[in-house]
């Protein structure tokens, strides 16, 4: 909510140099038509609700976001007012007495947000209520009104004549007009409908209900009233001779409302500024035709510098610049060879948290220390935060991987910045350069061959879930559809144990496409990772010779969001290594010490399932039996197999682990042998006198023993 709050406050600080824009301009122009004027606070009324940032270099707004909203999670909250003088003042003053966590508690800032948030909402909740109130205290005052002809209605309540509608606009009338009023009156109000200033009315103080904080607003609002009365008078007026508009002087003058604020609701006739509307009748001149051409250059002069905001022309400014212009697209992107030359892969899995964080360290780097690099025209060769408006990337050099040093390239220009917090945060963040797979496809032969997934990743369970080609163990793949009910494609799913070992076969490869594509996401249970997670992506292209497939080249992008890894290719074999895995390398490490192998070709689970409220990874495996079909379970606590055991299901079936209502279960799936299965036994996964019993309806499981 504060984040809601803060973007508010800087559009409105923001419109606050156009409203003072146009108090001057309705000064200088107060002799133009007042339609005009009226346009100008239309601009106002766009500049606040404006969701997005034009970059113009006319633009006289000195900064667009002047409270950076991700700063007040920082150490310091940034101030950003645009005038160097102004920003250097409050940056001394903020170094010499704020930083959270030293001279002031720690969240200070983000908890000063939030009350001001609540400020503001209950700030225009009232105002809301009061235009509510307004309304339905006109609409009782009313209900005894009658109908004078079509949309003219009288009252005895009715001090001053006024529009009261949205949909359907009713003019009511006192009962003690003349009939040289009634006309006046009438063509006044008519004017107000055709306009639509009853909408516009209501519109505006909804924005000063959003914005009331913002005293420049209030100012705007009263004059904006007051300015569409103007303007219907002299909608009225041009076409009357000198007595009609004598006429139309003393009805304002006889129909004229007591002095009070302008109400949200209605547009009354003699509510606000009468003496000066009297004046401005009887003295009114039409404007000269090159009085109306200097308003309407000066209406698109004042949209074109107000309505915009400063660009972005070098990295400092691109550093200083508001979140929300910076950030607005953030890809993490890896070159394919290096070169430049070649596309990049691009992802969009930058989350929203890692962007406040982000901009909130940008803003705290200091653009004066940056170093220049000379100029660099092509892109970084490893991995980079590349943001696409401003041509701008944010990488790590090879050379100081544990060092506080970040490389910034804005238009092919290259800086130096020194920041350990910056560098922390993009380390874990960036992958390193793109692997190369070589997948061999012997001549005449169109069987692929396959991919060795080696995870040593200190974590109890991994759960993959993948698109393209198929993985030898867990789900087959089967149709993915999006929400608009179009194919996405084919996707499937795994589970293993940490430190294990999985294969994947690529897909065949589409002609129509000419490449292969594929990814992967691995999310880990349990460990010092835990709710961890990484994405492989893999884009392959074909290698002919002649008209002959004999292989495909497959680039590998490892990307974490949590957690720092190292990713080799040895042959067919991708290891991901996160640097505290130190058990025996696969299948070593799923062996017992009776020799037997407990690993999870048919699955693995994080589950408590001896009821002491630690959870075990749990594995389901291929027995070690000949002639008879075995499964192989095993619970394991940090590494070490604490419970295992042999069972004999009887007849052979495809087993999973399920977890139902009543807790973990094995379903034993029946193979009918042509490709399909039948009905499932189920069997309830327990822990007695330190062994692991299978219990079903029928009994329980046999075991090896």
């Amino acid at each position: 909510m504060n984040t809601v709050f803060l973007s508010f406050l800087n559009r409105a600080v923001a419109a606050g140099w156009l409203v003072l824009a146009v108090l001057v301009l309705r000064l200088l122009l107060r002799r133009a038509p007042k339609r005009l004027t009226c346009a100008l606070w239309a601009l106002v009324a766009v500049r606040l609700v404006l969701p997005f940032s034009i970059p113009s270099p006319l633009s006289l707004v000195p900064s667009a976001q002047t409270v950076v909203p991700e700063s007040i999670y920082a150490a310091r909250p940034v101030i950003e007012t645009g005038i160097p003088a102004v920003n250097s003042t409050i940056e001394n003053q903020l170094q010499s007495v704020y930083y959270e966590g030293v001279t002031v508690p720690a969240g200070t800032a983000a908890h000063a947000a939030d009350l001001l948030a609540v400020l503001w909402i209950a700030g225009g909740a009232v105002l809301m209520l009061y235009c509510l109130g307004t309304w339905l205290h006109l609409r009782f005052r009313l209900r005894t009104a009658v109908r004078l002809r079509d949309d003219l209605w009288q009252s005895e309540w009715v001090d001053s004549p006024f529009v009261l509608g949205l949909f359907r606009p009713r003019i009511y009338l006192p009962f003690r007009l003349s009939a040289d009023d009634l006309a006046a009156v009438e063509a006044h109000e008519r004017a107000h409908v055709a306009r639509g200033d009853h909408v516009w009315k209501v519109l505006a103080f909804l924005l000063l209900a959003l914005y009331w904080f913002h005293p420049l607003l209030w100012v705007s609002y009263f004059l904006f009233c007051r300015d569409l009365e103007y303007a219907c008078d002299q909608r009225v007026i041009r076409s009357l001779d000198e007595p009609g508009r004598q006429r139309y002087s003393a009805a304002l003058l006889r129909c004229a409302a007591p002095r009070r604020a302008p109400a949200p609701c209605p547009v009354a006739f003699g509510e606000t500024g009468v003496g000066g509307r009297i004046k401005g009748v009887l003295n009114y001149r039409r404007p000269a035709f090159w009085l109306v051409l200097l308003a309407a250059l000066a209406l698109i002069v004042t949209a074109v510098c107000f309505l915009t905001d400063p660009p972005i022309r070098s990295a400092a400014q691109w550093l200083h610049a508001p979140g929300t212009v910076r950030l607005d697209r953030v890809e993490i992107c890896v070159n394919h060879d290096g070169s430049g030359q070649s596309p990049y892969y691009n992802f969009t899995s930058f989350t929203g948290q890692h962007r406040k964080t982000l901009a909130a360290l940008l803003r705290q780097v200091d653009a004066n220390a940056m170093a220049e690099g000379g100029s660099r025209p092509l892109p970084p060769q490893d991995g980079s935060l590349f943001f696409p408006r401003h041509s701008v990337y944010l990488s790590l050099p090879a050379t100081d991987s544990t060092g506080d040093l970040v490389e910034l390239q804005f238009q092919n220009q290259l800086f130096w910045i020194h920041d350990r917090a910056l560098a922390d945060f993009l380390r874990p963040v960036l992958p390193g350069s793109a692997l190369t797979w070589y997948q061999h496809l012997p001549r005449g032969d169109k069987g692929n061959n396959v991919l060795a997934l080696d995870l040593r990743l200190d974590c109890a369970v991994i759960d993959i879930t993948y698109m393209g080609g198929m993985m030898d163990r867990g789900t087959m793949p089967s149709t993915v559809v999006n929400g608009d009910g179009t194919s996405y494609g084919q996707g499937g799913s795994a589970s293993v144990l940490g430190g294990s070992r999985i294969t994947w076969k690529p897909g065949a490869l589409d002609e129509t496409r000419g490449y292969d594509s594929a990814d992967m996401t691995f999310t880990l249970t349990g460990g010092p990772h835990d709710h961890g997670r990484l994405i492989l992506d893999l884009h392959g292209t074909p290698d002919y010779r002649g008209s002959t497939l004999v292989g495909m080249t497959y680039r590998l992008v490892v990307l974490n969001n949590t957690f720092p890894v190292t990713a080799t290719i040895d042959g067919d074999i991708l290891r991901l290594w996160d640097g505290s895995y130190d058990a025996p390398e696969f299948p070593e490490n799923m062996r017992s010490e009776d020799g037997v192998y407990y690993e999870d070709y048919w699955g693995a689970v994080y589950w408590d399932i001896d009821g002491d409220g630690v959870k075990e990874a749990c594995s389901l495996g291929v027995g070690p039996t000949s002639g008879l079909y075995s499964i192989a379970v095993a619970a394991r606590t940090d590494g070490d197999i604490q419970y295992a055991d042999l069972f004999l299901p009887g007849s052979f079936g495809l087993p999973s682990f399920v977890r139902g209502s009543k807790g973990l279960q094995v379903a034993m799936t029946e193979y009918t042998g042509d490709g399909t299965t039948g009905e499932a036994l189920l069997y309830d996964v327990t822990v007695r006198d330190g062994h692991i019993v299978l219990v079903g309806e029928d009994g329980e499981m046999n075991t090896w023993n």
